[in-house]
C-alpha cells in the first residue's frame, strides 16, 4: 500500500502562484518544503512545457518565461530585464524617487520665509 502525497499548495489560493502577488512569498516557501516537489518538476497538476508569468516547483518565472531571482525579502524579482537599468531588489523593495516633491514643495525655512512675507504684505496693504 502505498501512501498518498499531499501537496502543501492543496487549499491555498491559487493566485498566490502568479508573480506579482503579494502571496508570491508564501508560495516560494510552500513549494521548498513540499513534498510533492521533485527537482524542479511537481507532481501536482498538469506540467507547463513553458511556464511564464507563475511559479512552478519553487522557481518563479517572468512574463518572457526566464527565471526570476529572489529578493533578500523573500519575493521574486518579476521585473523584466532590461539593459538600460539596474534593478535593485523586487517592488516590495524598492522605493520610488519623486524628484517632482523635493521641486515643487519647499523646505520648511524657505515655506515659514515666505508665508512671512505673504502675511506681512497682506498686513501692510490692510492698514
Amino acid at each position: 500500500m502505498t501512501a498518498q502525497v499531499i501537496a502543501r499548495c492543496v487549499g491555498q489560493p491559487p493566485e498566490f502562484w502568479d508573480t506579482g502577488d503579494p502571496g508570491n512569498r508564501l508560495a516560494l516557501q510552500l513549494c521548498a518544503v513540499c513534498p510533492a516537489r521533485r527537482d524542479e518538476n511537481c507532481l501536482v497538476g498538469e506540467p507547463d512545457r513553458k511556464p511564464f508569468g507563475v511559479i512552478r516547483a519553487g522557481v518563479a518565472y517572468n512574463e518572457r518565461g526566464g527565471r526570476c531571482p529572489t529578493c533578500d525579502c523573500g519575493y521574486p524579482v518579476d521585473d523584466l530585464p532590461d539593459a538600460r537599468r539596474q534593478l535593485t531588489g523586487c517592488r516590495h523593495c524598492r522605493v520610488p524617487k519623486l524628484r517632482s516633491w523635493d521641486s515643487t514643495f519647499m523646505n520648511r525655512q524657505a515655506y515659514q520665509a515666505k508665508r512671512w512675507q505673504t502675511r506681512k504684505a497682506k498686513a501692510k496693504a490692510a492698514a
